[in-house]
């Protein structure tokens, strides 16, 4: 069955260059990632990206070699994406998260200050993280920035106790 699909995936990505086409062979990469068979998901992946690659494609892609215990595909991956697409604000958070696990704080600052200018400065989860580089930078001018910015993005409780 898997050479099949990948056989039909292939000839329907020649034929086809609609969005609703690699959805639908994004759709099988999926069920087979669900199923836990990550290696044939990445086959099926393969397959898909030769039409197109967009973001939603590539994160599922970096999930599924994660998956298969292939780390460095994984962050190539997400690096050419980024290289690729720079202007993509969650695609440079999912890359600045990565760098933050490995310790290169300067590289997620950099990184995070890019995604804030693209739009990405009313996202709590990115400035929690931004704030987290610059404490581990030692910076304190941007601790107290950042945690301000945070501090008016974070939603207040609605309801007091």
């Amino acid at each position: 069955l898997c050479c099949f699909w990948s056989t039909a995936c292939a000839s329907a990505a020649a034929r086809l260059h609609g969005g609703w086409r690699i959805g639908a062979i994004s759709g099988r990469c999926d069920a087979r990632l669900g199923a836990g068979d990550p290696a044939a998901a990445l086959e099926t992946y393969a397959l898909a990206v030769k039409v197109k690659r967009p973001w939603p494609m590539t994160r599922r892609a970096v999930l599924a070699y994660r998956q298969a215990g292939d780390e460095l595909a994984a962050d190539t991956l997400l690096a050419r994406h980024v290289g690729g697409e720079p202007n993509l604000p969650s695609a440079l958070f999912a890359l600045a998260e990565r760098q933050a696990e490995q310790g290169e704080w300067g590289r997620a600052a950099l990184l995070l200050d890019h995604a804030m200018a693209l739009g990405g400065a009313h996202d709590p989860a990115l400035l929690t993280l931004r704030l987290r580089a610059a404490r581990a930078l030692d910076d304190a001018g941007d601790v107290r920035r950042f945690a301000a910015m945070l501090a008016e993005v974070r939603p207040l409780l609605l309801t007091r106790p």
